[in-house]
Order: C-alpha cells, then sequence, then structure tokens
C-alpha cells in the first residue's frame, strides 16, 4: 500500500471512529431507577371501614431490579387499630411493575398479617397498584419529600 492509500485508510478510520463518538454523545443517558427512595402510601378503603397508612424505606438490591426494603404501617379499622414494623424484598416484574413481599417484624398484636404489593404502575412521584394481605386495595405510593432545615 502506498502512503497516500495508507492516509487516506487512516482517515477513514478516524472519520467512522469520529461518528460513533458524536452517535454515543447524542445519545440519551439511561434514567434513573424510579424505585429507591423514601415512600409514603395510603390505601383505599377495604374491609370493615379500615384504610392502611405507611412509610416504606426501599434501597436497590444487589442486582438490578431487586430491592429490599423496611416500612412501619397504621392500620385503622372501625373495630379495631394496628401498628406493625415490617421487612420486605421487592423484584421488578416481567411488565415492569413491582412485586413487594413482606414479613412483620414487630406488631401491637401477634395476629398481624403481612402486607404484599403489587404495583403496576411505577413514576419518580408515584406509584400504583393493589395491597393484599387479609384484605385486597388499591393502593398509591407517594414520593416522600426530603426535610429541610
Amino acid at each position: 500500500m502506498t502512503r497516500r492509500g495508507a492516509t487516506a485508510g487512516g482517515l477513514a478510520a478516524l472519520a467512522v471512529a469520529a461518528a460513533a463518538l458524536a452517535g454515543a454523545a447524542i445519545a440519551k443517558p439511561a434514567a434513573p431507577d424510579p424505585v429507591p427512595g423514601a415512600w409514603a402510601f395510603q390505601t383505599a378503603p377495604y374491609g370493615p371501614d379500615c384504610l392502611l397508612v405507611g412509610q416504606m424505606q426501599i434501597t436497590a438490591g444487589k442486582t438490578p431490579g431487586t430491592y429490599t426494603c423496611r416500612f412501619e404501617t397504621r392500620e385503622t379499622c372501625r373495630p379495631w387499630k394496628a401498628r406493625a414494623t415490617q421487612s420486605c424484598t421487592a423484584t421488578r416484574a416481567a411488565g415492569g411493575g413491582l412485586v413487594i413481599t413482606s414479613a412483620v417484624i414487630s406488631s401491637e398484636g401477634s395476629s398481624y398479617k403481612p402486607d404484599d404489593f403489587t404495583l403496576d404502575t411505577l413514576g419518580r412521584d408515584e406509584m400504583r397498584g393493589v395491597m393484599s394481605s387479609v384484605y385486597r386495595a388499591p393502593v398509591v405510593f407517594s414520593r416522600k419529600a426530603a426535610l429541610t432545615s
């Protein structure tokens, strides 16, 4: 190959590399995972005039699409009231949702059952789905605002 041929080939390779770098610069960065963070949640009324409210902290797990969490709940029903602290694991579902499976750590009563959640709509500030325990009810998770002084 002549020196002129080598220079033309080198320029062509540089042009391809520059085009690839330009494409990479134009590509949008991946959106941050909306799941980890502090959340407040509340169900719609269910059962004998009951409502479940709580606060949950979700942390990214060791593998993508898995999470660990801990939360506190307050269940208020016309005939009773209960509080519980629960731990949980969460996994991204095939359709893009989130499945949260919990275990009771402590509660006011020994008969408190874990509250599990299947969330179909995940957003940066809101997630929606269903709570399932002894009863089932629609639930909305809202991003908790950071406290500032």
